[in-house]
């Protein structure tokens, strides 16, 4: 996972810092290719991402609007987790997830608050209504999200419609999470 990352980080890296013509020598001004299918080859666990669609999106503020359909195409691998002493679904999220991953999104909702918990800057987010979320067996886990608030949240009633603003992140291996974390989240009014 952390290779995945490096190779990503450093091909942005390398994207944002090509200098200017002026300031490289006529004869060295040519974008250096990479040959995806030989790094594949090479590196056979790095996953090359497509980049981000952005019009594939509506967008709003500068914000990508999450449709819950999008989050919907994850697929679920069943593996014993020491944890919980159980076989645990654990995400298999698709390329298009994987672009989205720290990307600022806007996703609406069905607020399930968790006051009862003493956790005033978080909340889960849900797809369907509390009679029809993944907690009452009703839907799947890739119809939820975290919401975590960097400041404390006001009361938001159960099943109040609400829309927050965050960085996306994935997770598919903290079982103290739920799969989607919606980061630096901030309630929309």
């Amino acid at each position: 996972m952390k290779k995945k990352i490096t190779i990503l980080l450093l091909g942005l890296l390398a994207a944002c810092s090509h200098p200017t013509p002026d300031q490289q020598p006529e004869a060295v001004q040519q974008d250096v290719l990479v040959d995806e299918a030989a790094l594949q080859q090479n590196e056979p666990d790095i996953e090359i991402l497509p980049p981000l669609d952005s019009t594939a999106y509506a967008w709003e503020d500068g914000y990508l609007i999450l449709p819950w359909a999008t989050l919907a195409r994850v697929a679920f691998k069943w593996t014993y987790s020491e944890v919980v002493n159980q076989d645990v679904p654990f995400p298999v999220f698709s390329s298009e997830l994987k672009v989205l991953d720290g990307q600022q999104v806007q996703v609406s909702g069905y607020a399930i608050p968790l006051e009862e918990t003493g956790a005033e800057t978080f909340v889960i987010l849900s797809a369907f209504p509390y009679s029809q979320c993944f907690f009452c067996g009703q839907a799947g886990p890739e119809s939820v999200i975290d919401i975590l608030s960097g400041s404390r949240l006001p009361h938001l009633p159960m099943d109040k419609k609400t829309t927050f603003r965050g960085r996306l992140r994935l997770n598919d291996d903290d079982l103290r999470y739920l799969n989607y974390i919606l980061e630096e989240a901030e309630l929309v009014e």
